[in-house]
């Protein structure tokens, strides 16, 4: 499911053939068989719009998305990406294109390092991508906190101390940080209250809207798509 594409533009992302299979092996090492958890996926992204990739519990919609952000390396497959196949490229080749991709977890506080405050969790890939100044970084780290709706002082404060739906809109201001083009949200709200979610996800489209981001949106609830 998707919403009409903004203009006719190539795909920003097309995936083809996408296939991933994982091999069991046995106490030797030695494999087995495989499993198959994706296989033959295609799609593709308009620049500006949000596409649905939706399915039930176990079906490889996660594997997906990881293989696209190549957390995951793909068996076979292309993933296009503004043109370019990344599905094999090196980390060094990688790096320049991860800043263009970049993921939104499932759950908002295993993807957060407990022992490092907030404001070091969203500036560290602007540091990692060598964005800015050390002035200029705090400065987008103001700016990125009041765009998710969270005050100035949480930069200072831990993980532990936010509830989930603040710990996913710290995870959505650190996927923004390096000002990506597009954003692979992967079941952003199912590990969240109900009444939670309705606001993560209008937030996701606000900001959609205003910085005209392009979404994957990974999701087993058509309700929530």
């Amino acid at each position: 499911m998707s919403s009409p594409p903004v203009n006719s533009a190539a795909p920003l992302l097309e995936v083809r053939d996408l296939t991933k299979r994982f091999p069991v092996k046995t106490g030797f090492g030695r494999p087995v068989r495989q499993v198959h958890a994706v296989e033959k996926v295609s799609f593709s992204i308009a620049p500006g719009e949000v596409v649905g990739l939706v399915g039930e519990s176990g079906s490889g919609k996660t594997t997906v998305g990881r293989t696209i952000m190549r957390l995951t390396e793909p068996t076979e497959g292309q993933i296009l990406f503004d043109g370019t196949d990344i599905a094999h490229k090196g980390a060094r080749e990688m790096l320049a294109f991860r800043r263009r991709i970049q993921m939104v977890f499932q759950d908002p506080f295993a993807s957060l390092n407990p022992r490092a405050r907030i404001g070091a969790l969203i500036a560290e890939g602007m540091e990692i991508h060598r964005i800015g100044t050390a002035r200029e970084r705090a400065e987008r780290l103001a700016e990125l906190l009041d765009l998710v709706g969270l005050p100035p002082e949480a930069a200072g404060r831990y993980p532990h101390e936010f509830s989930g739906g603040q710990r996913q809109r710290i995870g959505i201001a650190r996927a923004l940080a390096v000002s990506p083009s597009l954003i692979v949200a992967d079941e952003p709200v199912s590990a969240l209250d109900v009444s939670v979610q309705a606001q993560v996800l209008n937030l996701l489209q606000d900001l959609k809207e205003r910085l005209g981001l392009t979404i994957l949106f990974i999701a087993h609830d058509l309700a929530v798509v």
